[in-house]
Parts: C-alpha cells; sequence; structure tokens
C-alpha cells in the first residue's frame, strides 16, 4: 500500500504540478519506496544486520520527505508570502540544525536496535539524546513565539511549536522507560532465524512495545522538524523576482513620488 500510494502521488505530481523541485522529489520518493522494497526482501533472505539499519533509517527519512512533499502540495504553501525578518531566519536555522540532529540520533538508535553488539551506540544514543532535546526546545521555542508573521502562518507555526515540545517531551520519557527495560534485561544476542525461532528466548512484551513506541515517536519527532524547517524556509526570502511557485516575476512599473 506505501509503495502504490507512492506511485499514484508521484505520478499525479510530474503529470500536473509544473513546479521542477516537487516533480524532482515525486521521483525521488519513487525510487527511495523501491529502493525500501527490496533493502526489506533483503534484509529477510541475506539475514543481514546492516540492512535492518539501512532500511529502517531510509524508511524514517521517507517519511519525512512526504511530509515535506505534502506542505509543498498544500495551497497555504504558494498563498505564503516572503519576509526578511530575523525572527523567521533564525527559526529557520534551530529548525534545521534540529532536524539534523534528530537524524543523527535516529542512525545511533538503529545502529543499536538492529545490531547484536550495539552497547556503544546506545550510550552514544542516550548521551546525545539531550543535543536533541535542546535544539528541538530551541525549534519550538521560535515557533511558538513567532510573531512577525502572516496569521495564519504564525497560528500554524505555533501549532507545530506546542506539538514539538509534547513529542520531544514524551520521546524522552519513552527512552527512559525504554533504557531501563533493556538494562534489566538479558542479553539479546543475534536476531534468530526460523529454524532457531522455538528455542528462542521471549523477549518481555513491556520491552517491545516500550522500544516500539520510541521508535515511532521518534518518526514522529523527525515529521515534526522537518515540517518546521520547510515552513520556515518558506517564510524566508532569499532573492528577490522569484513568486510563490519559484518562477521569475513580471517586472512591474515603478511609481514616481510626483
Amino acid at each position: 500500500m506505501v509503495g502504490l500510494t507512492t506511485m499514484a502521488l508521484g505520478l499525479c505530481v510530474i503529470a500536473r504540478d509544473r513546479r521542477t523541485w516537487t516533480r524532482v522529489m515525486a521521483g525521488i520518493l519513487m525510487a527511495l519506496v523501491i529502493v525500501q522494497g527490496v533493502l526489506g526482501g533483503l534484509r529477510v533472505t541475506e539475514q543481514s544486520a546492516a540492512l535492518g539499519v539501512v532500511h529502517g533509517v531510509l524508511a524514517q527519512i521517507f517519511f519525512a520527505l512526504l511530509v515535506a512533499q505534502a506542505v509543498w502540495l498544500s495551497p497555504a504553501w504558494i498563498a505564503l508570502p516572503r519576509t526578511t525578518h530575523p525572527e523567521l531566519r533564525k527559526l529557520r536555522m534551530f529548525s534545521t540544525a534540529a532536524t539534523h540532529t534528530v537524524i543523527v540520533q535516529l542512525i545511533f538508535g538503529a545502529l543499536f536496535r538492529h545490531l547484536p553488539n550495539g552497547s556503544h551506540a546506545l550510550w552514544t544514543h542516550v548521551g546525545f539524546s539531550a543535543v536533541v532535546v535542546v535544539m528541538v526546545v530551541l525549534c519550538a521555542t521560535g515557533c511558538v513565539s513567532l510573531e512577525h508573521a502572516q496569521d495564519a502562518h504564525r497560528r500554524r507555526m505555533r501549532r507545530i511549536g506546542r506539538a514539538l515540545f509534547g513529542v520531544v517531551g514524551l520521546q524522552f520519557a519513552l527512552g527512559v522507560i525504554a533504557l531501563i527495560l533493556v538494562m534489566r534485561g538479558a542479553d539479546r544476542g543475534p536476531v534468530p532465524t526460523a529454524e532457531r525461532l522455538s528455542q528462542a528466548e521471549d523477549v518481555p512484551i513491556a520491552e517491545i512495545l516500550a522500544a516500539t513506541a520510541h521508535q515511532a515517536n521518534g518518526a514522529l519527532l523527525l515529521a515534526l522538524v522537518t515540517s518546521a524547517q520547510v515552513w520556515s524556509k518558506r517564510a524566508c526570502a532569499r532573492r528577490r523576482g522569484e513568486d510563490d511557485t519559484g518562477t521569475a516575476q513580471q517586472a512591474r512599473p515603478s511609481v514616481s513620488s510626483e
């Protein structure tokens, strides 16, 4: 279903949208969903932990890119005027930094989740969480305190900011719970094959639920910071003579003071 709907979206964008970057992103998304399908199959047949890491990280990046494409295709994107106010530039900087730190944190988490001997990745993931919380809080604060923007855009960014506060707080709490359960549990060892599955030790259901909820909420956090980054970038003017669709505006006649 993910593959079919992504293909349908991509073909519709290529056929009906005239903007270059949305067409390019449509092609990238269609290519990524094919690569994900191949990686998922190889992950099973080859029993490769490294493929599991790549498959897991790429899935969340694919999700974040879908969020960006949804923003670009929204009517509000075209209607939003650009401005050069420093407040929006600062928000753009914080949201970009938050997006990058969440992706790095995601990689550390995937290394621990999929590699049988990932204790170093676990403690790096734990330590780097402080950086993630700081950057996300700065991004969320910038969103909720935004003043010099269009009313609709200000309301939108404040909703994103409030959601970021809630999601990052929940993510930190889920991370602590998952860490406690993992530290109390036994050594996981390698992922058992089908032949050895009946002899493998059962994983406690609480550990499964906490780890999976932590991963899913992390995907939501990545989606929110991506949304904040895309919207803040849209609101910041970069060069003159460019309209809301990325094409050059026609020159307007100047009006003299007389």
